[in-house]
């Protein structure tokens, strides 16, 4: 009991010891202003925090943090979360303010005269409606950071700055009488004051700056909103004016791919200057690689412009993995002039004695083939021209290298209609091989336009057709007055492909087409496709692996579609089992217009088993669709996406935000907890 007495001792005296200290933290922990619960209708005139500034002695604060909770009702136009300023008539330029706007966050620290002091813009995800957090954070040995809804979203240090007048806050505001929530309080007769609307959750003012770990507590997101959300393909980013047609893929290894078109003739399809982007997150969409090229035609310079017709493009990725972890890219591919509308019946090639060879044309229609050891041959002759090919669809003369086959420029093109490339990847998606025309595989002289149907292919995991790789695909034809969808499979991992037959063949079409599709199978190893058509989303059922389908297609109401035009989807098998079922996740913009966007989870059900002659289909599992959750991510506009699994068991979505030309000018990348998605 002696021994336990000291020892109880020597713990009090070392508490008291501790307790003793000065808890230098005390003041960044404490906030010097917080305010909760404010709200802003359209005329306001600002919650003035200037008594709280002089109590606390901050007008000349030359560090600080500022945290604000808040949800604007409106983001499209500049408007002050927080303002310090000089309010006389003669100084309305003279002030500090937190701004956003629609995909934008900023500060400025402003001169009477003379421009800013400072500012900084950054484009982040920002929509109207939604609560999110800033934390700014000034310290005269770090400069600024922003924090924005869980993430770092800048760090500017002291050598960044864009002005030479040095590091400031509020200090440098010259006689600064005004501090205010919700506007910028300037007194001129033409100053605009940036009237926030909208309501503040929370307002926070320290003295100092807080540490990274607060910054981010206070930021995190709720449990409505997404995890992570960023502007992953952005114009801020890419020299380019718009952006579509997201593939969006997590490894097996766990990197995760994404992959966009860049346009940079404007959003327009092709005929366009299109070419293809790609980035890489290996910590579970934390980061991301910077922005880079994946394929690129370089017949005309990549700089924003309008329409560029005459470029050759790439357009419409589809990634899917296979074995040995290797990574397929498919991509449709245009020469200059040429796009979906006006893509020829042809297959690319010229058949002679069942061999097929690529064929080339000269300016005045004359046709020629590319044979042995890429020798251009005349076939009127049948002899070997000067001309060679390389792997890059270079053309040569006489080993000099004169023009590619996909410039409309060049003296020898292939012909004008829609080519499917592949290439593939060993290594995570850090290189890619030569891309490969498939078109002798797949496409036949009926068909004008083949092409993918943009976002994932699928592995089969069960049944007779385990390791089948499926990549949906979609086509026209002379034979035919509208798109056809399909999908092409393989069977030994990508070296040679098949082209399945389509659903809308004998069974429906018109106004009910089966067009851009992405798959999804079954416990037993069925592939439901799910399909854009009018107003509804087709499904329809394959019983061996994409080569057939079912006679009955259904028309999903309940997955509402744009009644015009319809729209791409996306659907994933989710891994785990939901409420004791196995289950998909599907992403639309689920309204008769291209708007709503939204996340569903959907349990697969057993509903009996098929009678049928067909043995492939006869006794087998009759599967629906419960569609348990809707989460709407978007109440505007919202077109094209791609989900994707991440490795902690989160949803991935990359996708379109707008859907107006001259808005596409980005992709937004967001990350849902499979919880926020059941709420």
């Amino acid at each position: 009991m002696k021994k336990l007495s000291v020892n109880l001792f020597v713990v009090i005296l070392l508490l008291s010891v501790f307790l003793t200290v000065p808890n230098v933290k005390a003041e960044t922990n404490n906030p010097a202003i917080s305010i909760n619960n404010l709200t802003f209708p359209t005329n306001h005139t600002g919650y003035d925090l200037s008594s709280s500034f002089t109590e606390n002695n901050l007008w000349n604060s030359d560090k600080g943090s500022i945290a604000i909770r808040f949800t604007s009702s409106n983001l499209s136009s500049i408007q002050s979360l927080f303002s310090v300023s000089n309010n006389s008539t003669t100084t309305p330029n003279s002030h500090f303010h937190i701004y956003v706007k629609s995909n934008m966050v900023g500060f400025e620290i402003r001169n009477q005269s003379g421009g800013d002091y400072e500012k900084r813009t950054i484009r982040v995800p920002l929509i109207s409606n939604r609560e999110h957090a800033l934390v700014l954070t000034a310290d005269p040995a770090s400069g600024y950071k922003i924090y924005l809804d869980g993430q770092l979203a800048l760090v500017d240090g002291l050598q960044e700055f864009t002005t030479t007048r040095g590091y400031g806050l509020f200090n440098v505001i010259p006689f600064a009488n005004s501090a205010k929530i919700g506007l910028t309080d300037r007194n001129g007769s033409s100053a605009n004051q940036y009237r926030f609307t909208g309501s503040v959750k929370s307002f926070l003012l320290y003295k100092d700056e807080i540490s990274s770990e607060a910054a981010i507590l206070f930021t995190k997101p709720s449990l409505d909103n997404p995890v992570k959300s960023n502007l992953l393909f952005d114009k801020g980013d890419w020299n380019a004016p718009a952006f579509r047609i997201p593939s969006l893929l997590t490894t097996q290894k766990n990197a995760i791919l994404a992959i966009a078109d860049i346009r940079y003739g404007d959003s327009n399809d092709s005929p366009n200057n299109i070419d293809i982007g790609i980035r890489r997150s290996v910590d579970g969409g934390s980061t991301w690689t910077n922005p880079a090229l994946m394929l690129n035609f370089a017949d005309y310079p990549n700089v924003s412009t309008s329409q560029l017709t005459n470029s050759a493009s790439y357009i419409d990725s589809v990634v899917v993995e296979g074995n040995n972890h290797r990574i397929f890219h498919f991509v449709d591919a245009f020469k200059g002039g040429v796009g979906q509308a006006n893509s020829i019946n042809s297959s690319g090639y010229t058949d002679i004695q069942g061999v097929k060879y690529l064929t080339l044309v000269n300016s005045i229609g004359k046709k020629y083939y590319v044979g042995a050891n890429n020798r251009v041959i005349d076939p009127t002759t049948d002899t070997a021209t000067t001309y060679t090919i390389n792997d890059d669809f270079g053309l040569l003369n006489n080993g000099s290298l004169i023009g590619n086959i996909f410039y409309k420029t060049s003296p020898l093109t292939v012909e004008a209609t829609a080519f499917v490339m592949m290439s593939y990847s060993d290594d995570e998606g850090v290189s890619w091989s030569q891309p490969t025309i498939i078109n002798d595989q797949i496409k036949t002289n009926d068909m004008k336009f083949l092409g993918t149907a943009p976002g994932v292919g699928i592995q089969l995991k069960k049944g007779v057709y385990a390791g089948r790789l499926i990549v949906p695909m979609y086509y026209t034809s002379n034979l035919y007055s509208t798109e056809y969808s399909a999908v092409m499979y393989s069977d030994d991992n990508g070296l040679t492909w098949t082209l399945g037959e389509s659903p809308n063949v004998g069974r429906i079409g018109g106004a009910q087409k089966l067009h851009e599709s992405q798959l999804v199978e079954m416990p037993d190893g069925q592939v439901k496709m799910f399909a854009r058509t009018i107003g509804k989303t087709a499904i329809a059922t394959s019983f061996d692996g994409g080569l057939t389908w079912d006679d009955q297609v259904d028309l999903s109401a309940e997955l509402v579609m744009s009644s015009s035009s319809g729209c791409q989807l996306s659907i994933i098998n989710y891994s785990q089992l939901i409420q004791g079922k196995p289950a998909v996740i599907f992403a639309n913009p689920a309204a008769t217009t291209r708007a709503n966007g939204a996340i569903r989870v959907g349990l697969i059900e057993e509903g009996g088993t098929y009678t049928s002659n067909d043995p492939n289909k006869n006794n087998r599992t009759i599967y629906n669709f419960n569609w348990i959750s809707k989460k709407v991510i978007r109440t505007g506009e919202f077109a094209y996406s791609s989900l994707t699994e991440l490795p902690n068991g989160n949803i991935g979505i990359l996708f379109e935000e707008n859907n107006t030309k001259f808005t596409l000018d980005h992709l937004v990348y967001e990350e849902y907890t499979l919880e926020t998605l059941l709420k």
